[in-house]
């Protein structure tokens, strides 16, 4: 027995002698070919001791721009998925997910609120995916969508990589405009239209989900996900509006924008006129007239009030809010946007349920509220010594306070309206432009140019509004417009 273990310590010592002299001649090699700095770096000791720092050294920022190349590669992953199911084999589908599962998970550790958001929510998506086994033939829709959304991230990722680079002016005026280009396209198409067609007002989605949402709990794990996945890209798209805007603004004077601005925005609002006689002959009932009197005031009333402020810009005199002129026009616009609140709610009322009276009579009380406080805002501040000019400090604040004491109302008229309308798209869509309208006042993303946008979405609300009132009466498929 004892012959037998010094046998076989024996053997063991030759097989470490061996491994010794292997590994010897296996460095003088590496000697023979490579200079000693770089060998003393790659010896073990050396190059765990390396890494250790680095990383000790590491700081977030270094985290966030190492981290662009993995969200690169699950990116250029998710793009061979879609390929995979549309080329090779549909079974392929569900592939990219659990990766997707991992990578949001670590990566929410180091990002901002608004990713963070955004990893959540294709996290519930995925785990409804999941809890309901939904197949593929129909999760198909919305996953693809999904995935499709990831190629915009591709641009992203080499944008935030080459960025240290910015020196080199090949990639400063070439490789980095382009990729911005790319970016932006592929954002619009597949982020904003792609998933607004197919997903959001697709009728096929919601045939092939009704046997996954049947209880309550079911309905609101699937459509406020991606319902807010889709407002999180609409807040993202006026960001980068805004971020893209900006140096062609710098190079226009600002007083002439603003002219523009005033010019173009006076007239906007009469083109509520035609589009709400458009729709509602669509289906003809005598109380719309009751609408179009708040349409027609409220347009007229828009126009006297910017036009006396594009007068002011081209006689180059400062705005005063406070100057008679100005404060009339002003407070009878303001008027007239809460007596076509008023006015529509008792239209919707009217036309679909007029049992809901009570509702109108809230409303007016509401506005009736809010009109006397702002009244009272004026008078106070008139008294006072406070001059109220377009271009200060205290302009914003009357703004702010001329759209707490109108928004706010309004907006509650609109979520009744949203609430009342019988037709699911119509009611997305009256949602989605509402949002619009919040996100354009709190990002402003056209900066002098804004309120013209504004306008411009307001005029798409009306649209969806006029189609809200009638769409009661035209519910033959919930689902269409």
């Amino acid at each position: 027995m004892e012959m037998k273990y010094v046998k076989c310590v024996l053997h063991k010592n030759n097989s470490k002698n061996n491994l010794k002299t292997h590994t010897h001649k296996i460095y003088i090699l590496m000697y023979s070919i490579l200079d000693k700095p770089t060998m003393d770096f790659l010896t073990r000791d050396n190059c765990i001791i390396h890494c250790i720092k680095k990383i000790k050294n590491m700081s977030l920022n270094d985290i966030i721009y190492y981290n662009n190349f993995a969200c690169l590669s699950i990116s250029l992953l998710v793009s061979c998925n879609i390929y995979l199911y549309y080329y090779v084999n549909k079974s392929h589908l569900n592939d990219s997910l659990p990766v997707l599962l991992v990578y949001f998970f670590f990566d929410n550790f180091i990002n901002k609120t608004d990713l963070k958001l955004h990893h959540f929510l294709i996290f519930c998506l995925m785990l409804f995916n999941y809890y309901n086994n939904v197949s593929i033939n129909d999760s198909y829709i919305p996953i693809v969508a999904l995935y499709k959304t990831e190629i915009s991230t591709i641009f992203l990722s080499i944008e935030n990589m080459i960025q240290p680079f910015n020196h080199n002016k090949i990639i400063k005026n070439y490789i980095s405009p382009i990729n911005k280009l790319l970016f932006l396209i592929t954002f619009i198409k597949f982020r904003i239209c792609d998933l607004y067609n197919n997903v959001i007002i697709n009728p096929a989605f919601y045939y092939h989900m009704e046997k996954y949402t049947t209880t309550f709990f079911n309905k609101m794990f699937l459509y406020i996900p991606i319902y807010s996945f889709y407002a999180l890209n609409l807040y993202w798209i006026l960001i980068i509006c805004k971020i893209s805007v900006k140096p062609l603004i710098k190079k226009f004077n600002s007083d002439k924008l603003l002219q523009i601005n005033e010019y173009f925005t006076q007239y906007t609002l009469f083109c509520n006129i035609p589009i709400a006689v458009y729709i509602y002959s669509l289906l003809p009932n005598q109380y719309n007239i009751i609408n179009m009197t708040g349409i027609t005031l409220l347009s007229i009333n828009s126009y006297i009030y910017h036009n006396k402020i594009y007068s002011y810009l081209c006689e180059n005199k400062q705005i005063n809010y406070l100057d008679s002129d100005i404060t009339i026009t002003l407070l009878n616009d303001n008027i007239s946007i809460h007596i076509n609140s008023i006015f529509y709610v008792l239209t919707n009322i009217l036309v679909t349920n007029d049992s809901y009276m009570y509702i109108f009579y809230i409303s007016l009380a509401m506005h009736l509220n809010s009109l006397y406080k702002y009244i009272i805002y004026i008078n106070k501040i008139r008294d006072g010594s406070n001059k109220i000019f377009y271009n200060n400090e205290n302009s914003s604040d009357f703004t702010l306070h001329t759209n707490l004491y109108t928004i706010f109302h309004v907006s509650i008229d609109i979520l009744y309206s949203i609430y009342n309308t019988n037709n699911l798209i119509t009611k997305i869509n009256l949602s989605i432009v509402s949002l619009m309208l919040f996100f354009i006042v709190k990002i402003n993303p056209l900066y002098e140019l804004n309120h013209l946008l504004f306008h411009f979405v307001v005029i798409i609300q009306q649209i969806f509004l006029c189609y809200s009132v009638i769409s009661y009466h035209n519910s033959d498929n919930k689902y269409l417009l």
